[in-house]
Order: structure tokens, then C-alpha cells, then sequence
């Protein structure tokens, strides 16, 4: 799970999915086409929707189709539990914004999309407690 709400509320809604496309529950969301897909390096405050509520696999019913899944959209000040993919989580990073990585996790060293910022250090080695860059 690369993000996971730790405080704060979001709203819950439907979105309809890529077809044939793995989603990991707690993956970060933006649309291609109308359509879901995991958000990457190249995501931006404007264009992430969410966290996806469930996972995705080849062997789910509805993998080959459109079909809807809810995702969770943060409310501002929102904060999640976020993997991090890439850098070492310092407290010196606490209020710095920073970029996904190609996987949506957190890129601790990549500043140009800046689409989490960094509220504190989490106590699980390799995460760390963000929220979403909403302007």
C-alpha cells in the first residue's frame, strides 16, 4: 500500500478504471482519457484524484473491463502514511514538497511536480506522513 489515511477526512466516489490495468489498494490516482490509472512522476497537484479503495488484479471479474472502483479524495490537511520509493526520509525534508516516482510512491529526491509535502517522519522505516499539494 503506498499511501494509507493516517488523520484527517476525505469524500469516497466513483470512477470508472483502465481496463486490464493492476491497481494496488492505497495507490494514488490520476485520469488518462476519463480513466483511472496509477499517478507517476509526471503527476501534479491539479491532476491527482485519489487513492484507490481496492486492489486490481489479473484474476479479478471485472479486470478487462471500464468498470467503476471508489476512490478516496482527500479533504485539505488530509495526511497519509506514504511509501517511499525513493531518498532516505530526514527531518530536515518536514514542510518540503516533493514528486512521485513511477510507481506513485513518494520520490524524496525529485522536486518539480511537488505533489505531497512532507509533515513529519513516520515510525515504520521506509515511509513517511504527508499531505496532498493542493494548489
Amino acid at each position: 500500500m503506498n499511501f494509507e489515511r493516517k488523520s484527517g477526512e476525505a469524500t469516497i466516489l466513483p470512477y470508472k478504471k483502465t481496463a486490464s490495468t493492476v491497481f494496488e489498494n492505497g495507490d494514488p490516482v490520476v485520469q488518462s482519457s476519463g480513466l483511472l490509472i496509477v499517478a507517476n512522476a509526471s503527476a501534479t497537484p491539479a491532476t491527482l484524484i485519489g487513492i484507490i479503495q481496492r486492489s486490481v488484479v489479473s484474476t479479478d471479474d471485472d479486470y478487462a473491463s471500464a468498470s467503476m472502483t471508489e476512490v478516496e479524495i482527500p479533504l485539505e490537511g488530509t495526511e497519509y502514511k506514504a511509501k517511499v520509493g525513493a531518498g532516505t526520509p530526514a527531518q530536515t525534508m518536514v514542510g518540503q514538497r516533493y514528486d512521485l516516482d513511477a510507481n506513485g510512491e513518494v520520490n524524496l529526491t525529485a522536486q518539480t511536480t511537488k505533489v505531497v509535502e512532507v509533515v513529519r517522519l513516520a515510525q515504520e522505516s521506509g515511509y513517511i506522513v504527508v499531505r496532498f499539494v493542493t494548489s
